[in-house]
């Protein structure tokens, strides 16, 4: 075991050590990223440097915390490195094999917390399988979450870990045209591989403004085409031409389809283990960078943010969510008109959009069923809207 965390560590330093020289060969912007990425660099050093005995690391307060045993390849204990300030619960709950349990990652901060409560409780309440709840939030409201989790899910297996790169300020995001896009929350799960290293195999990832009403294990045993990476639900609305900018010739040059359909970002299935395979990591800040040098974004409604870039490293690389995994548009004022049949056949709601459940009224279209999972914020600083309150209005444009 010992053996093993060290070799682990060894990869991991060298890998940083060649991401850090091609950082360097990028200008002035990789050197803004490279600060986020010294942060992983440290929280993964410490995996071979912080090795203990197997009577510490049994501690759940211990520095490394074992995931149990799986039935991969490889059968060697996966460590947690929480030495970064992250904060497990109920670790000794996961059973004995990976494929018994579901991995899912949700990111909050405190304007859209209540969404992350909500979304959690609506998953244990529709599934008999073990979910190992992986929940990514500013440090801040680290404490806040947790009271207000334990509360009602005393049980949950979870880990709750700090994100505080400021992306907005880094990456000059440019084409940004929401600005609700640009929390560095809405960016974390561009760095899965580093956030969650114990974590092999497929991995959910869901926006805190989701209601699962079905079981999240027949989700994650979706489809996914050998070598893609993800499985995620084809964008109606928009095309790829909605997020690059195709004026730019560095964008025609990628061989994409100004009119191909996109996908939508905010709910997928991923199989961590292809994402590595595959460096989207790596190409995804490529192209965050580039972005910064040249408008890679385009300008057109559909917004920038976290989406143009995820387009260009995933093309190719996506296989078809079935449609009841992603009815979503329940936030847009003028969006589809869902009938309430729809509430029995969706396995999974999403309020996209500026109307979220939570503090739009009547103008959030079925928000009933958000607030079936919601309870109430304990400190009393997450405030909510009735379903049936006064809806929220659009703000007035300014006049140019």
């Amino acid at each position: 075991m010992r053996f093993y965390t060290r070799v682990i560590g060894l990869v991991v330093l060298a890998t940083i050590a060649i991401f850090s020289l091609w950082g360097r060969s990028h200008g002035e912007a990789s050197v803004k990223v490279s600060d986020i990425v010294s942060d992983l660099h440290r929280r993964e050093g410490s995996i071979q440097d912080d090795i203990l005995d197997e009577a510490h690391v049994a501690n759940r307060r211990g520095h490394l915390v074992p995931l149990l045993q799986d039935n991969l390849e490889s059968p060697q204990v996966a460590d947690i490195d929480i030495s970064d300030g992250r904060k497990l619960y109920n670790i000794d709950l996961l059973p004995d094999l990976r494929a018994q349990y579901v991995d899912a990652m949700i990111c909050s901060d405190e304007r859209t917390i209540g969404g992350m409560v909500a979304l959690v409780n609506s998953i244990l309440s529709n599934t008999n399988t073990t979910v190992f709840f992986h929940l990514v939030t500013v440090k801040s409201q680290m404490e806040h979450l947790e009271e207000w989790i334990l509360a009602a899910l005393p049980d949950i297996v979870m880990e709750i870990v700090p994100f505080e790169a400021d992306l907005t300020e880094r990456l000059q995001l440019r084409g940004n045209t929401r600005k609700e896009l640009s929390s560095a929350l809405n960016f974390a799960r561009f760095w899965m591989p580093s956030l969650f290293p114990h974590v092999l195999g497929r991995i959910l990832y869901l926006d805190d403004d989701v209601i699962v009403l079905g079981d999240v294990n027949e989700m994650k045993h979706q489809p996914i085409k050998k070598g893609h990476v993800i499985a995620a639900s084809a964008d109606s609305k928009n095309t790829i031409g909605n997020f690059l900018n195709f004026d730019n010739p560095t964008v025609q040059n990628l061989g994409i389809g100004k009119d191909v359909q996109s996908f939508n970002a905010g709910v997928f299935v991923c199989d961590l283990d292809e994402w590595r395979k595959k460096n989207v990591t790596e190409n995804v800040i490529y192209w965050m960078e580039r972005n910064t040098k040249e408008h890679i974004y385009g300008g057109g409604i559909a917004g920038g943010a976290s989406q143009p870039p995820m387009l260009i490293a995933l093309h190719g690389l996506v296989t078809p969510l079935a449609q009841v995994w992603h009815v979503r548009h329940f936030g847009w004022w003028m969006g589809n008109h869902y009938k309430l049949d729809i509430t029995k056949q969706a396995k999974l709601m999403h309020w996209n959009g500026g109307f979220k459940p939570w503090k739009s009224g009547k103008a959030s279209k079925f928000a009933f069923v958000w607030h079936k999972y919601y309870f109430p914020d304990p400190w009393g600083q997450f405030t909510v809207v009735p379903p049936d309150g006064p809806a929220m209005k659009l703000p007035k444009k300014s006049k140019k």
